[in-house]
């Protein structure tokens, strides 16, 4: 990526004289972004919406609904990272968000048990957009660095980032990370003092809707990722360009091409992936962690709120619990 500058990188117009100012924007757009699509204050409530309001039994519900998405999440977390370097991290980003639109529709509209497993998949499918906000995040932020650095930049920046190296990334993680795990924060509170004060289940999941439909508005606005080198594709609105570019035309490509092309691009990936990252060992033992970590927090809290409304269907205070849950997460992330 650092030896070839993709379109809309000449120039070196992308920082500041404070030596950032378009990258704070830019992170802030896409922390609004992730803090909309996470302000549902119906999450802690999908329980007692699925059997009060949807029909559905508790056991249907920890049996027939939620494994749906565990075992999705196995496809879609495996293949994310290839899919996103084959049509773009922007684009793979909105494709996630799209899944979380349609998720949202089907919680408010939906009855059948298909159509509830259904939001299972697709949810799987928005959350593995997650991982790639934060890969497409590194790329905006890696697009100001190499703007900060290019000679022809009129005015130098006074702090580059060489001389804080990884600062840049450390501060976007965790800006993201807090963000979109803040909004679910404060959702979690809202939406149980909401439900406290005579508030519908229904009322909280289209709250939720309208929440995820201006959270895919701000998406589409995006700036485009440096590694989105192929030319806008799929991506709804790209940034113009510092300088005039043109493209060369990509020449016809059949159904056969693209799926030849994804497996060389899963190839290629699992090959950069295990050399890069895996021939570390103490690579290895962090992702093993993350993975132990990772999975039975998402677990705990899904089920947790299927046994707490087993055990006692009247008292509803999952938002409480939700929300200490979280709030220690987004100071962790701080």
């Amino acid at each position: 990526v650092g030896a070839t500058e993709p379109p809309g990188m000449e120039g070196g117009g992308g920082v500041d004289a404070a030596g950032g100012g378009v990258h704070k924007w830019r992170l802030a757009h896409v922390c609004a972004f992730a803090f909309l699509l996470h302000l549902k204050p119906s999450e802690p409530h999908i329980v007692p919406y699925l059997t009060d309001v949807k029909g559905f039994t508790n056991e249907s519900v920890a049996n027939d609904i939620f494994p749906v998405s565990i075992y999705a999440s196995l496809v879609f977390y495996l293949v994310a990272g290839p899919v996103s370097r084959r049509i773009g991290l922007k684009t793979f980003v909105l494709v996630g968000a799209t899944c979380k639109l349609w998720t949202r529709i089907l919680l408010v509209w939906g009855t059948s048990l298909g159509a509830m497993q259904f939001t299972q998949v697709l949810f799987a499918a928005g959350t593995s957009a997650d991982a790639i906000l934060l890969a497409y995040a590194y790329a905006v932020a890696r697009k100001d660095d190499v703007d900060a650095h290019h000679p022809n930049s009129s005015t130098p920046n006074p702090n580059p980032p060489s001389a804080r190296p990884g600062g840049r990334y450390r501060s976007v993680t965790a800006a993201i990370t807090a963000s979109h795990l803040g909004s679910y924060t404060l959702a979690a509170l809202f939406g149980q003092i909401a439900y406290n004060a005579g508030a519908s289940y229904a009322s909280l999941f289209r709250f939720s809707l309208g929440s995820v439909i201006a959270g895919c508005v701000v998406g589409c606005f995006l700036p485009s990722a440096p590694f989105d080198r192929a030319g806008p594709g799929l991506l709804l609105y790209t940034a113009a360009p510092t300088r005039a570019t043109s493209l060369p035309p990509r020449p016809t490509r059949t159904l056969r091409d693209e799926a030849h092309a994804l497996a060389k691009a899963t190839r290629d990936a699992f090959d950069a992936t295990t050399s890069a990252c895996y021939g570390s060992g103490v690579m290895i033992v962090l992702s093993a962690w993350w993975v132990l970590s990772a999975a039975p927090a998402s677990f705990l809290e899904w089920y947790g709120t299927n046994l707490f409304d087993a055990i006692d269907g009247d008292a509803n205070v999952n938002g409480y619990v939700v929300f200490f849950a979280r709030l220690a997460m987004t100071a962790a992330a701080w």
